[in-house]
């Protein structure tokens, strides 16, 4: 907020402006969080997630398995329930008649919603530098 506040002359700001600034930039915050858990839903479904240190220790998650026997690689493509059941409440239906349809339903889904996250991100730093000026 420092630096949003640093070319806006002093005498200018109002309490309310400061209001409407931070509220604007939480906002941001909250899109660009929910905007990361929604790329980790993405890469977990698609089977690109290959490995996530944790921050209790330094276990490592592969999703990609390899087999040197048959020299076969497979990825474990995995959509969580959260995005099943976001899908459901928000009257998009989770295919049940194939794999690939419940795949590729979950992937248009996941990647809308990182699209409207991207369009609030863009809309509120636009609001933002509308409000400083």
């Amino acid at each position: 907020m420092t630096t949003v506040l640093r070319n806006i002359p002093h005498s200018s700001i109002s309490m309310e402006d400061l209001r409407h600034i931070a509220h604007l930039i939480h906002n941001i915050e909250v899109a660009e969080h929910d905007k990361s858990l929604w790329t980790a839903f993405l890469l977990f479904g698609t089977g690109k997630m290959t490995k996530q240190a944790s921050s209790k220790s330094s276990k490592v998650i592969t999703t990609a398995t390899t087999s040197n026997e048959f020299n076969i690689t497979s990825k474990v493509l995995f959509w969580s329930e959260q995005v099943k059941s976001k899908m459901k409440a928000d009257g998009d239906t989770v295919a049940t008649d194939s794999n690939a349809d419940d795949h590729n339903a979950c992937l248009k889904y996941v990647e809308d919603v990182l699209k409207k996250y991207d369009k609030q991100i863009v809309d509120y730093q636009a609001l933002l530098k509308q409000t400083k000026e």
